[in-house]
């Protein structure tokens, strides 16, 4: 439902000429607290009657006026803008084009970088299990004691 003030705040008039037209097209008001309401479809029948009014009002010069000169503005307007998107559109092609290809080799370098790890593990673990010891028992694990035969 719409009240008389939110009707007559999208067209630019008083409620009070709100319920004339209503009455006019015989649509019934629903007092709802201290104000009026329509139903939707109620309300749109009114906002039709005001834009009808608007049109006929306006003067027949002023039409073609608009129409020869303002038309040709709003045509050259249209094709840039549909120049443009045109544009954008090869531009997001493009960038979906790129987004594949970085997607499909950031996947090679995950493999890659997954397969490296889990050799080095492997490696590792040999070594560990090997008994040999590792690069820091190497370096800092102090000197073995050498056995003298006598």
């Amino acid at each position: 439902m719409k009240t008389t003030k939110q009707i007559a705040a999208e067209v630019g008039k008083s409620t009070q000429t709100i319920l004339n037209i209503a009455a006019e097209l015989g649509i019934e008001k629903r007092k709802i607290g201290k104000s009026f309401a329509f139903l939707e479809d109620e309300a749109s029948q009114i906002i039709a009657k005001f834009l009808s009014q608007d049109l006929q009002n306006l003067p027949q010069s002023f039409g073609a006026a608009f129409a020869k000169e303002e038309v040709e503005a709003l045509k050259d307007t249209v094709k840039w803008l549909q120049n443009q998107c045109d544009k954008k559109d090869k531009q997001l092609e493009e960038k979906a084009t790129q987004i594949t290809s970085l997607t499909a080799a950031l996947e090679n370098t995950t493999a890659s970088l997954n397969a490296s790890q889990a050799l080095h593990a492997g490696t590792t673990q040999k070594l560990l299990m090997d008994g040999k010891p590792g690069l820091f028992a190497r370096l800092f694990g102090g000197k073995k004691k050498v056995e003298v035969e006598q």
